[in-house]
């Protein structure tokens, strides 16, 4: 691990001192680009308990942290006639600070191809974002996070095929990606007694309009899947989940409001698993009381941000919040639980492409579903408190 952060320093300080930029080359008809981005993150890392036991994380109340936030990259890119093809590599780093295993790795962000048919139409095979919700709030600290979990909506990147249609200031897109699924025992129920049957792939669309430094992108996507029964005696059951968002955004010269909303059923599958030691995961569904069927659980959130940019400086200021039922109307539960965050940073760029960014960030996890999941009328799951620094080399 030292000698990771070591050569990583040294290679960030290099490039920054070289300036050195991507590179573009030609290999037979074939035009080639590599570039990628470099990251680091360090500072101080303050939890606070809640009602809690102290022994839950009695060794990491407060802590230095020196990582790779996950998300430096390597990235090549080839062009062919009308085809189009786009590779990224991350270099990521699970360390123990963060209960991790201190496996360095490399792993595939992205890998897809692109065909241009003319007038607009694109397809796109292959591993990228997802449609949903496609903006986040530009949040460094906790490995680049982006307030997910706190209002942010992160679908993040799926295997898909894509289509794209761009006329003049407007832009639709539709993929069919893989379900993300889980068996039975994640709701509570006997995994003995289900099968998973896929019964419609995600779909997934978005489209959006820009004019006068505004933009705005409405999307949604729908999944179902089956918990199909082994058993002559317990019935299928079929998980339905939806959700639907809107990002805008609002930029000049000089200043940028950003945010979004959402909305959604059983979006635990989508970015919204996030509960520390806690007994019920946000929009997650849950079994009914005879345990032979499970209740759709509704969630809601979104983020705000605003940036001031003054040459070589950006000012950043934002902050999220999510909230889900729980359907549980028990004397000694929450009928809700919420989330919420916020972040003050600032891009310093000291070279090109390399800028430092000090950032203070603020989470809190909220109450648990059990008003007495640590004691009587004690369910506060605590809180999270990051400064520090982050350094990007994009080349």
């Amino acid at each position: 691990m030292k000698k990771f952060f070591f050569s990583f320093i040294i290679m960030m300080s290099l490039m920054a001192i070289t300036s050195v930029q991507a590179a573009s080359f030609k290999l037979g008809d074939i035009d080639w680009s590599l570039g990628g981005s470099i990251r680091l993150d360090t500072g101080l890392r303050s939890t606070d308990l809640g009602d809690k036991p102290k022994t839950v994380e009695a060794t990491t109340q407060q802590r230095y942290f020196l990582e790779n936030p996950g998300d430096s990259r390597i990235i090549t890119t080839a062009k062919y006639d009308k085809i189009n093809g786009h590779i990224e590599l991350g270099l990521k780093t699970d360390n123990s600070g963060n209960g991790g295993t201190n496996d360095n790795r490399v792993n595939i962000r992205k890998a897809y191809l692109t065909y241009d048919f003319g007038g607009g139409n694109t397809l796109l095979i292959g591993r990228t974002y997802s449609l949903l919700s496609e903006d986040s709030p530009t949040q460094y600290m906790w490995q680049g996070d982006c307030l997910q979990s706190f209002g942010d909506l992160y679908s993040g990147k799926n295997d898909q095929i894509q289509y794209n249609y761009d006329i003049n200031k407007m832009s639709f897109k539709i993929a069919l990606e893989a379900n993300k699924t889980d068996s039975a025992d994640a709701f509570g129920l006997d995994k003995n007694k289900y099968l998973i049957k896929d019964v419609i792939p995600s779909l997934i669309a978005s489209f959006s309009f820009s004019d006068f430094g505004f933009t705005v992108t409405p999307s949604a996507f729908v999944q179902k899947y089956e918990l199909e029964s082994n058993a002559s005696n317990v019935k299928n059951i079929d998980i339905l989940s939806y959700a639907g968002a809107l990002d805008a955004l609002y930029k000049t010269n000089m200043i940028a409001v950003s945010g979004e909303l959402w909305y959604g059923q059983n979006i635990y599958f989508y970015g919204l698993d996030l509960r520390i030691n806690a007994s019920t995961a946000m929009g997650k569904p849950i079994k009914n009381a005879k345990g032979d069927d499970l209740i759709n659980i509704k969630s809601m959130g979104g983020w705000l941000q605003f940036a001031l940019t003054i040459d070589p400086v950006i000012f950043r200021i934002g902050g999220g919040f999510q909230q889900a039922d729980t359907e549980k109307t028990g004397a000694r539960d929450e009928n809700k639980i919420s989330t919420w965050g916020t972040f003050v940073n600032l891009d310093y760029e000291i070279a090109k492409g390399f800028i430092v960014a000090p950032e203070i960030a603020y989470f809190d996890y909220g109450k648990d579903a059990n008003k007495d999941q640590f004691g009587t009328d004690k369910n506060k799951l605590g809180s999270e408190t990051f400064v520090g620094l982050h350094f990007q080399y994009d080349f």
